[in-house]
């Protein structure tokens, strides 16, 4: 392990005895509640990934990782798909593609396996990915987009991407990173989604919520682990929530002290509080 001091990012172990990476300069710590155990319950289980592996379907699974970080959440999928494998079943071929406009964590991380029991035995499949920024083997296609996540989306450059099956929203909190959690960002995920896409984000912040409702998606809430009660849980299909919100949240939504993302002006605000009104639940 590197034991030197980093002036950004240090291993600490959290209140709940897991051992994670924290952004110094943010004041924020990834994975809280522990990497590995985050990544398999709150994105890979509540997003189904593997059953979606599991169905008949021709094309890959896609999965959009919005936020690679230390690559917690895409190391879990690769896990999931890997293990199938392993237990001599034929799963659908995985394609992921995660969006990251600072790979010094994801560095970070690899410098420090040896406290990050989810990344030992990849450490090949990291370094590549590291380097070369793509990783393929027979079934597989990991691929790292490096810079502005809304670069990516542009038209011609959206044009190069497959629709996302599945949406690991995962970038640094609201608060310190509000430009991934504003209507913006939403609307063009749901642009590149699939109608059976299961999107799954650790916020369950209103405003958050209420984003994805005027850009296209039911919301539901997710599990919650740790000290986090709730995390969040989206879909273009209602009947793929378990627990949708109702229509009592809009209650929720009229009293909130910030019910709107950062990028909706003052002048769309009636529009905006038209369209969550108006929501079929």
């Amino acid at each position: 392990m590197n034991s030197e001091p980093n002036a950004r990012y240090q291993v600490v172990t959290t209140a709940v005895g897991a051992v994670t990476i924290r952004h110094m300069e943010l004041g924020e710590t990834i994975h809280p509640s522990g990497p590995l155990e985050e990544s398999r319950e709150t994105y890979v289980k509540q997003s189904r990934l593997k059953a979606k592996l599991l169905s008949q379907a021709p094309s890959p699974v896609v999965i959009y990782d919005v936020g690679l970080g230390g690559g917690a959440n895409s190391s879990a999928a690769f896990l999931c798909w890997q293990k199938l494998k392993a237990e001599g079943v034929n799963p659908r071929n995985l394609e992921i593609y995660s969006f990251e406009n600072d790979l010094s964590v994801f560095t970070f991380a690899l410098e420090n396996i040896p406290s990050f029991p989810h990344l030992k035995g990849l450490e090949e499949i990291l370094q590549t990915l590291s380097q070369e920024k793509i990783y393929e083997m027979l079934g597989v296609r990991w691929e790292i987009l490096e810079g502005d996540f809304h670069d990516r989306f542009s038209p011609l450059a959206s044009a190069l991407l497959p629709p996302a099956e599945i949406i690991f929203h995962d970038p640094y909190s609201p608060l310190k990173n509000p430009g991934m959690w504003d209507l913006k960002t939403f609307k063009k995920l749901r642009e590149k989604s699939t109608d059976d896409c299961i999107l799954v984000t650790f916020s369950q912040a209103t405003r958050i919520r209420a984003a994805m409702m005027v850009a296209g998606f039911y919301v539901g809430s997710g599990s919650g682990l740790g000290m986090k009660r709730e995390s969040t849980v989206a879909s273009p299909t209602l009947s793929l929530l378990e627990k949708p919100l109702g229509s009592t949240w809009i209650e929720k939504w009229r009293k909130s002290e910030a019910p709107y993302p950062v990028d909706v002006s003052l002048e769309d605000r009636a529009d905006f509080k038209d369209k969550i009104e108006s929501f079929l639940f």
